[in-house]
């Protein structure tokens, strides 16, 4: 019974988060920008793709936070229309890629 709870948990959990996926187009930037911060934040992310959090100096940890750059940087241009993409296809950071 435990197990059928948590299938059913964990399938509801997706669905919710794809059924409000926003996708950013020509007319919908400041609805888009908030989805996508707190899409961030959700993961954990936000504080990277806004700059507040810089790369560290250790080698063990920066490779850490490069994934996690490339993370935020992956999940912001996922949310952007094919149409509009070509705006962030030369940025490799979240932060630039977020203005």
């Amino acid at each position: 019974m435990e197990h059928l709870v948590s299938t059913s948990l964990a399938s509801v959990s997706v669905k919710m988060e794809s059924q409000y996926q926003f996708i950013l187009d020509s007319s919908n930037y400041f609805q888009w920008l908030s989805y996508i911060e707190d899409l961030l934040r959700s993961k954990g992310l936000y504080r990277i793709a806004s700059g507040q959090e810089t790369k560290p100096k250790d080698e063990d940890k920066a490779a850490k936070w490069e994934n996690r750059q490339d993370q935020a940087r992956g999940l912001i241009g996922m949310s952007i229309s094919p149409d509009l993409r070509f705006h962030i296809a030369e940025l490799d950071t979240p932060d630039e890629a977020m203005k």
